[in-house]
């Protein structure tokens, strides 16, 4: 399972709810971890180290293609 990455709201939940609703911070943290997981999940996230591995393999795509498109057109030329 992806990790959620709404876990900073749910970290500092605790600290904006009034004082009235304090004994059901439980229940309000489960609730709202409920919300933010079902929200999240409609979201196609990937960690940071996977994103930086598939740009990288991008940017060595794109260069691939600018080297065979200049040696196609040198070809072309002749």
């Amino acid at each position: 399972m992806k990790t959620n990455p709404f876990n900073f709201i749910l970290d500092n939940l605790e600290g904006y709810l009034p004082p009235p609703l304090k004994p059901f911070r439980n229940e309000i943290s489960n609730l709202f971890s409920k919300i933010l997981q079902d929200k999240s999940e409609k979201f196609d996230f990937v960690p940071r180290g996977e994103f930086l591995r598939q740009k990288e393999k991008l940017q060595e795509a794109e260069e691939k293609i600018r080297n065979l498109e200049a040696k196609i057109a040198e070809i072309a030329s002749k």
